[in-house]
C-alpha cells in the first residue's frame, strides 16, 4: 500500500501537495493529518466531495509499502506511527521545497523554492497529466 503524507498543521501547500500527489500516484492513499490549519478545514468543508482524504487510524501502517511525504522533511511534523519510521523496508519518496531535514528518502525532488506544489505540478505539466478545475483552484 502507498500513503502520501503531509505535516501536522496542515495549510494550502501542504493540502494541494497532497492532492498533487493523488495525481503523480494515483494507487496512493492521501492521509490528512488530525489537525488543520482553520482555513484549510473551512475550505474541505465546503469542497469535501471533491477531495478523498483518509486519517492515519484508517490506515493499517504494516500494510504500508511506500511513503511519499510532501511539504515537510522532517520525521516530527508528521502524524505518523512510529512502525513507520523504524520500517526497515518502508520506500520514502519526498517532495519538499524546504532543504533541511531528517528523513531519509531513496528518492527525492527537493529545491528551496516558493512551494512543494510548484514542484509536483512542474512534473505534472512535464508528463502531461491532466487536472481537474477544482484541483487547479487548490
Amino acid at each position: 500500500m502507498d500513503i502520501i503524507v503531509t505535516h501536522k498543521n496542515t495549510d494550502f501547500d501542504a493540502l494541494s501537495s497532497l492532492v498533487a500527489g493523488t495525481i503523480l500516484y494515483p494507487d496512493a492513499v492521501p492521509v490528512l493529518p488530525g489537525h488543520v490549519n482553520d482555513n484549510v478545514k473551512a475550505f474541505l468543508s465546503i469542497h469535501k466531495d471533491f477531495f478523498e482524504m483518509s486519517s492515519m487510524g484508517e490506515i493499517d501502517a504494516g500494510l504500508v509499502d511506500r511513503m511519499i511525504v510532501v511539504d515537510t522533511n522532517n520525521w516530527n511534523r508528521l502524524d505518523v506511527p512510529v512502525i513507520l519510521k523504524d520500517k526497515k523496508d518502508l520506500k520514502i519518496c519526498l517532495w519538499d521545497h524546504h532543504v533541511e531535514g531528517d528523513i531519509k528518502a531513496g528518492f527525492r525532488c527537493q529545491k528551496e523554492m516558493g512551494s512543494t506544489t510548484t514542484l509536483m505540478v512542474e512534473e505534472i505539466q512535464k508528463k502531461g497529466m491532466k487536472i481537474t478545475s477544482i484541483q487547479a483552484t487548490l
